[in-house]
């Protein structure tokens, strides 16, 4: 019979139900068939035995036959059927004996079909290509733990070597967006990405996250921790990649311990009980040194020594910044990440304790969106008024929102807010000499009985505000204008007398020193 189609393999998908298999290739015995069942998941296969796991019929059919198995392959699992017969000659021809043309012809059968399984399996294995050229050892070097296959500095050969040998030139992302190691380590994938980092200021952080801790009462503090639950340690460090000292290049700093900032006596210039106050963790390079701060100011890139504290105790308005370590002077700082904590300051033991908050959104990662702080402004009224307040930073400019609400008839002096606890304004962004009165950074309103008045919010020095009298009733007909300038300001009777039930309220922006 003659050997007429070059497959000898067949595959068939598991479905749990069948269990008969074609082969339709011609196969001389039952035992040449070789049975082998794979899960598709792992890449294990394992060989099949004849009877106990399958039967064989059609064999020496030109047409093929089946293999039928006792246990259908299930659903992930692949059924490979080949004609692997035995490497043996089993025809004995004798001298002048008859040589019947069947006998021969089935030893030739052989021989094609043990020629097609040589020919199938150098098909699925690693060749030298047509086109190479010269001298070329392709004998495997013997097997060796932790080690790669590769070739050899002439090409001519392939050896094994160690893998931390092999991969001593990779270099992990923070290497390679480190400038000062890039033609070291950097592929040209890895160059054109340090390029972009280098262009955009940007900075990265490795295996490091932000926990409420518990020091002295519950969740009153917050540490600087390993992203991945385990303690950072010199074999489980996090990294830190930031701006160097040397402008427009990064560093990197490596991180084997944990750092807590305690928030107990931290006040914030703040008296009042306050929930979900917003606190900026900073990464901070001081001349090389990688240090840390808290602050509820956000959007720093740079930190100035003046306003640097390392207690919390100190940290007694908004602009100074809670260090682990004093700083030797102004540093680079990146905006690490950022959490929300409640203010106690009833009395007692827990007077000045915070909570750190631990519900969803509460503690965060990367730079501090754009969200209002609450804070209690201060003005020269100070009889019978409270004052409110929420402030925002967008990159130099602080928003104020106000209100300033009479409970009595206020302090006889000109109405004046102050910022924040701490923030000075920068005269730098005051357009001609910074006169008062005469430029306006805001607007405000208040309501009395014979209307409501509208009028500029304007500048009085760097750590206030006017709020000058040139201002519209608008329920007088013809509307009512008053000057502007010294005597025209808000006052506890300008444009109206002030009392119990009466509200200014309104807002205001300007520049703040030292905010980059």
């Amino acid at each position: 019979m003659t050997v007429s189609s070059e497959t000898i393999r067949q595959e068939y998908a598991g479905d749990g139900t069948t269990t008969l298999f074609s082969f339709p290739n011609f196969f001389l015995a039952a035992a040449d068939l070789l049975v082998t069942k794979t899960v598709d998941a792992t890449g294990v296969s394992t060989t099949q035995v004849i009877t106990t796991n399958y039967t064989v019929a059609g064999a020496g059919l030109a047409a093929g036959g089946s293999v039928t198995m006792l246990i259908a392959p299930a659903s992930g699992e692949t059924l490979i059927i080949s004609n692997d017969p035995a490497v043996t000659q089993g025809l004995d021809l004798v001298e002048n004996d008859p040589s019947p043309a069947e006998s021969q012809e089935e030893a030739y059968d052989r021989l094609t079909m043990i020629a097609q399984n040589i020919k199938e399996q150098v098909t699925r294995s690693v060749k030298r290509d047509e086109g190479a050229t010269g001298a070329f050892d392709t004998t495997l070097p013997i097997p060796a733990a932790s080690e790669v296959i590769g070739f050899n500095a002439a090409k001519t050969a392939l050896v094994s070597t160690a893998l931390t040998t092999t991969v001593s030139t990779l270099a992990t992302k923070a290497e390679a967006e480190e400038a000062s190691d890039n033609l070291t380590h950097m592929s040209p994938l890895r160059t054109l990405e340090s390029i972009l980092v280098n262009a955009r200021g940007r900075a990265d952080f490795y295996n490091l996250a932000l926990a409420n801790v518990t020091v002295t009462d519950t969740d009153d503090s917050i540490r600087i921790v390993s992203a991945d639950g385990t303690a950072l340690s010199s074999t489980n460090p996090g990294y830190v990649v930031m701006a160097s000292a040397t402008s427009g290049l990064l560093t990197k700093f490596t991180v084997v311990a944990p750092v807590t900032f305690t928030l107990e006596g931290i006040t914030a210039g703040e008296a009042i009980d306050l929930t979900d106050y917003l606190f900026s963790v900073y990464a901070i390079n001081d001349a090389g040194s990688l240090k840390w701060g808290v602050t509820p100011i956000p959007g720093h890139t740079k930190i100035v020594t003046a306003d640097d504290v390392t207690t919390a105790a100190t940290l007694t308005s908004v602009e100074k910044v809670f260090v682990n370590s004093a700083l030797s002077g102004d540093s680079a700082a990146l905006e690490f990440g950022w959490f929300k904590a409640n203010h106690d300051v009833t009395g007692g033991d827990s007077e000045l304790q915070w909570t750190v908050q631990s519900g969803v959104g509460d503690i965060n990662l990367g730079p501090r969106p754009k969200i209002k702080q609450l804070f209690t402004p201060t003005g020269d009224w100070t009889t019978n008024v409270t004052y409110r307040g929420f402030w925002l930073r967008d990159g130099h400019i602080i928003y104020i929102d106000f209100v300033a609400e009479c409970t009595g008839a206020p302090t006889s002096a000109d109405l004046t807010l102050d910022n924040p606890g701490g923030l000075l304004g920068s005269d730098a962004f005051v357009p001609g000499t910074a006169v008062s009165d005469s430029i306006s950074i805001g607007r405000w309103s208040a309501e009395a009985a014979a209307g409501v008045w509208h009028g500029d919010v304007t500048y009085k020095s760097s750590t206030d505000v006017y709020f000058a009298a040139g201002v519209v009733n608008e329920a007088a007909i013809p509307s009512t204008y008053l000057a502007s300038g010294s005597g025209h300001r808000v006052d506890q009777a300008i444009p109206f007398t002030f009392a119990n039930g009466n509200e200014v309220w309104g807002w205001y922006q300007r520049a703040i020193t030292n905010w980059d």
